[in-house]
């Protein structure tokens, strides 16, 4: 019986460990823009939103597992790249900005720059809380603790600044729409610049295991890749929080 009180205990402390990041992200970011909320059953929505676009990506991976299959054991420098840009970036953000559109296309709460990146911040936190629970609680049962101390320091913060680009571009094109071919390029900065952002995190950590050196060398630019992207985030947040 005390057994089955420990698994529970273990399960319940893996879960936690895997939803907080993401849970906490959404909140500093709604605390962020107190003085002008949006309401509480969007955000959740948003959330929501994220968890099925990842659920419809499991169900792409289950129909095109080709597609998905570059970085295997033993795949070269080239194929983990190629992995990082279009089997993981590539199909992650394109979901993430369609669940965005849903959210947002009608929404007549989104009346602010801000908002954008709010809504985007919710939807990249339910893909990314769903995506931890699936590493943290399934593929690392044993080592769920050091994995989720990890993840929550560079892979939920690496969604969540993709997110914030995501969203304070697709608020540029809503609020300052340009003309012409400039529109057309402000469009597709929507997608592409996550796009970038995502799968260059992922060509370093993909390609961090081919010894000691590189291990740690990837593991520090992975440290700052993330340190930078949240500072530059951080400065969008200020700016537009109140336009």
């Amino acid at each position: 019986m005390n057994m089955d009180f420990d698994l529970i205990g273990t399960r319940v402390a893996a879960i936690t460990a895997a939803l907080l990041p993401a849970i906490v992200l959404i909140v500093y970011l709604y605390w962020y823009d107190r003085k002008h909320p949006e309401p509480l059953t969007l955000v959740f929505k948003g959330f929501l939103c994220g968890v099925l676009s990842l659920g419809a990506l499991y169900l792409l991976w289950d129909y095109f597992p080709a597609y998905f299959l570059w970085a295997n054991d033993g795949a070269s420098v080239l194929d983990r790249i190629k992995h990082a840009f279009f089997s993981a970036a590539f199909a992650e953000e394109t979901v993430k900005l369609i669940m965005l559109w849903v959210l947002v296309s009608r929404n007549p709460y989104f009346d602010e720059k801000f908002d954008g990146m709010l809504y985007a911040v919710c939807v990249g936190m339910g893909f990314a809380a769903l995506e931890n629970i699936d590493y943290v609680y399934i593929k690392f049962g044993s080592q769920w603790n050091s994995v989720a101390a990890v993840r929550a320091v560079l892979a939920v913060p690496m969604h969540y600044g993709c997110a914030v680009l995501m969203g304070y571009r697709y608020s540029m094109a809503k609020f300052n729409p340009q003309k012409g071919w400039k529109r057309v390029w402000q469009l597709s900065t929507i997608w592409t610049i996550p796009v970038l952002v995502h799968g260059s995190y992922d060509a370093i950590s993909m390609n961090e295991q081919w010894n000691n050196y590189v291990y740690v060398v990837c593991t520090v630019a992975l440290f700052v890749f993330c340190y930078v992207m949240h500072k530059y985030c951080n400065k969008l947040l200020d700016k537009y929080r109140n336009s």
